[in-house]
């Protein structure tokens, strides 16, 4: 409603609740979710650099508001680097020896991924992107390539 109102970019940041069955194991039904939308927007890069600058500011005000005594994680707080490292699935199913299979990757290969781009690049964190289509029937953020309609992107 708000981007119809003529404002450009929209953030939230809320608690979630889904009550529709689950379809995996990791199904979550309640979660805080940050949610964009944007009025307009050339494609996902430009909503991954959003994201990127989004979620380093977070870090940074988290790392700086929180006390060692209220810091969950018992660790140092430190934002990543940017630009985060980008890995396509393609690029992924090739790693795994599976090119071309369209499937979503299970647990254990999402696990040994996220171990092989921290490896490569030291990043924990990391886009997975151009996702095919095939596994993302339906879903309505899931904006399909124009130059290449089997990926999302």
């Amino acid at each position: 409603m708000l981007i119809g109102a003529g404002f450009e970019r929209v953030f939230e940041i809320a608690p979630a609740f889904r009550a529709e069955p689950s379809d995996t194991v990791r199904h979550i039904t309640e979660f805080t979710s940050l949610d964009a939308e944007v009025a307009s927007i050339e494609g996902a890069e430009e909503l991954r650099e959003m994201l990127e600058a989004i979620l380093r500011e977070a870090i940074e005000s988290a790392r700086t508001t929180l006390t060692e005594r209220a810091n969950p994680w018992g660790e140092a707080l430190v934002p990543p680097q940017l630009p985060l490292p980008r890995i396509s699935f393609a690029s992924a199913e090739s790693d795994f020896g599976r090119p071309g299979a369209d499937r979503d990757l299970t647990t254990e290969e999402e696990k040994r991924l996220a171990e092989s781009v921290k490896e490569r690049t030291g990043s924990a964190w990391f886009f997975l992107t151009d996702f095919p289509t095939a596994i993302k029937q339906g879903t309505f953020y899931a904006r399909r390539r124009d130059d290449r309609p089997r990926r999302t992107g």
